[in-house]
C-alpha cells in the first residue's frame, strides 16, 4: 500500500508537514507540492515547464525559486511578450519560415537590456554567485533568430523563446531582492533603491528605470506566485536565503533530516519536538485507518475463522464510522477520544468549548 500523508500544524507561525515519512518546515506556505526529482538539470535548452514548479536547491541556479508562475506581460517592457492569438507571427524565408523580424528585434533588444539590467547589479553587489553558477539558457538559444524549415518549427521556437525569458526574469527579479534596500543617493538629497542607484550609474535613463520599477519584475507579492524552492536543512548554502524568500512570497519548504543544521537562519525554523510526536501520532491513525479502508466490505473468512461483519450495512458517509463497527463500539470509541481530546485541551480552548454547550 503506499501511502502519502500531510499534517499541518501551525506554530511560531510556521508550518510542519509530514509527506512520506519526511519533516518539512515552511515558513510561508500552508501546502506542499509533489516533491521534485532530485535530479539537476542536465539539457543546454531544458524545457521551460520545468522552470515553473518548485526544484531542489542548487548553488548552480539560485534564482529559480522567482520565476514566475503567471507572467502578465501587461506593461512596457514586457508587453512585447505577449502574444496576440495562438503563435506570432511567421513569415517566409525563401524556402523556409523565420520569426516575423518586429518580433526577433523586439525579444533581442529585450533579451540584451535584461543581460546589461543584471550584469550591472551583480557588479554592484547583487547576488552572490557561486563558482558552478549557470544562467540555464537564453531566449535565443530556443531558435528566435533561426530559420525553421516548417512554418510550425518557427512559431513554435517563438513561443519556446518567449517562455525562455522567464529564468532570465528570475535572475534579474533576485538580483533586485538583494539590492531592494533604500540608500542616500550620494550628492542629492534624495532615497532611492540600491539597484536603481546602481542602474542610474551605470547610465540608464530616469524614464527606464521607472518602468522597470512599474513591470513585474518588481513584484513580489502574495499576487504574483513564483515557482519556490526545495532544500535540505544540511544545504547551507541557502541558508541565508530563506529570509529572502519569506520576504518575496517565494515559497520554500526545508526537510529536516537527522542532522539538524544548527545554524542562525535556520535556528527559528527547526521541528518541535512535542508537534512532531503529535504530527506522528496522527500519521500512525491515519496510516491504520487507509489500511482498514481497504479491506473488503464482503471477503470471505478463511476457513474456520469466527463469523465476520458480512450483513452490517455500509456506514453514512463522513460519519466516522468504520465498515463493520458496531454502533456500541462506535460510540465507545468516540467517547474515548472525546477524553484523550479533554485532556489535552488548552485553557482557551475549554472555555470555546464550554461558551458553545451553553449556547446549544
Amino acid at each position: 500500500m503506499s501511502l502519502i500523508v500531510i499534517l499541518k500544524v501551525m506554530a511560531r507561525h510556521h508550518h510542519f508537514i509530514v509527506n512520506e515519512g519526511d519533516i518539512y518546515t515552511s515558513p510561508n506556505s500552508p501546502t506542499i507540492p509533489a516533491v521534485p526529482d532530485p535530479r539537476p538539470l542536465s539539457v543546454d535548452t531544458p524545457d521551460i515547464s520545468d522552470f515553473q514548479k518548485p526544484r531542489w536547491a542548487e548553488t548552480r541556479h539560485p534564482f529559480l525559486a522567482y520565476v514566475p508562475l503567471s507572467p502578465r506581460y501587461d506593461k512596457p517592457l514586457f508587453d512585447r511578450l505577449r502574444c496576440f492569438g495562438k503563435a506570432f507571427p511567421v513569415v517566409r524565408s525563401m524556402s523556409n519560415w523565420r520569426v516575423a523580424p518586429a518580433i526577433v528585434t523586439q525579444f533581442e533588444t529585450l533579451e540584451n537590456n535584461l543581460i546589461f539590467i543584471v550584469d550591472t547589479l551583480v557588479c554592484a553587489g547583487g547576488a552572490f554567485v557561486h563558482l558552478n553558477f549557470s544562467l540555464v539558457s537564453l531566449p535565443n538559444q530556443y531558435g528566435y533568430k533561426r530559420e525553421h524549415k516548417h512554418k510550425h518549427g518557427a512559431e513554435k521556437s517563438a513561443l519556446r523563446s518567449r517562455d525562455a525569458f522567464l529564468p532570465l526574469m528570475a535572475w534579474c527579479s533576485y538580483n533586485i531582492s538583494n539590492l531592494n534596500a533604500i540608500m542616500d543617493a550620494p550628492g542629492s538629497f534624495t532615497f532611492v533603491k540600491r539597484w536603481e542607484y546602481a542602474l542610474q550609474q551605470a547610465g540608464v535613463n530616469i524614464d527606464a528605470i521607472k518602468e522597470l520599477k512599474e513591470s513585474e519584475l518588481i513584484d513580489f507579492s502574495k499576487d504574483y506566485p513564483r515557482a519556490g524552492v526545495f532544500m535540505d536543512n544540511t544545504f547551507w548554502p541557502f541558508h541565508n536565503l530563506v529570509r529572502s524568500f519569506e520576504k518575496d512570497n517565494v515559497p520554500v519548504w526545508i526537510r529536516w533530516s537527522s542532522q539538524y543544521s544548527h545554524t542562525m537562519p535556520l535556528e527559528r525554523l527547526y521541528p518541535i519536538l512535542n508537534i512532531i510526536q503529535k504530527i506522528k501520532a496522527e500519521r500512525v491513525e491515519a496510516s491504520r485507518w487507509a489500511a482498514a479502508s481497504e479491506i473488503p466490505y464482503h471477503s470471505s473468512p478463511p476457513a474456520g475463522a469466527p463469523p465476520t461483519n458480512q450483513g452490517f450495512p455500509n456506514p453514512e458517509p463522513y460519519s466516522g464510522q468504520r465498515p463493520g463497527e458496531t454502533w456500541q463500539a462506535f460510540f465507545a470509541r468516540r467517547d474515548e477520544k472525546n477524553k484523550s481530546r479533554l485532556m489535552t485541551e488548552s485553557d482557551r480552548q475549554r472555555q470555546q468549548r464550554l461558551s458553545r454547550e451553553a449556547a446549544q
